[in-house]
């Protein structure tokens, strides 16, 4: 390994996959909000290491959160959507790192296991996530 970082994608001489940033800026290139919302977070139940931002389509039509969580463990979140915006389904893509990791030598979507790191997609209602 020269150390030289091929950024999104990984290639070899026959085959070409996406790398863990290549699927979370095809997440984000996928879930787009051009109305960027104001999000406030409860210190009395903040979430050490929590990235939160909103944003909204031009139309309202709508409504993105971005949720990058640096734990390994899952937090219990709560949304409170602002007045006007509406949620009645939920799509959420998630891309997480595997628990047996613990840095990135360990190589993330080696060539022995192109989808090792790869984002997984999750319907539900907003009311099943808490989020009114």
């Amino acid at each position: 390994d020269n150390g030289w970082d091929q950024g999104m994608v990984f290639l070899t001489p026959d085959s070409v996959w996406l790398s863990p940033y290549g699927f979370a800026q095809a997440m984000i290139a996928s879930a787009f909000g051009t109305v960027i919302l104001h999000v406030e977070n409860d210190e009395a139940v903040a979430v050490p290491m929590l990235d939160v931002s909103a944003a909204r389509t031009d139309d309202g039509s709508t409504f993105i959160m971005r949720i990058v969580n640096a734990h390994r463990e899952d937090p219990h979140i709560f949304v409170r959507l602002p007045d006007g915006i509406t949620c009645r389904s939920v799509v959420m893509s998630i891309l997480r790192v595997p628990a047996n990791m613990t840095s990135l030598a360990d190589g993330l979507n080696p060539p022995s296991n192109m989808t090792q790191v790869q984002p997984s997609v999750k319907n539900s209602t907003a009311e099943h996530l808490g989020v009114n």
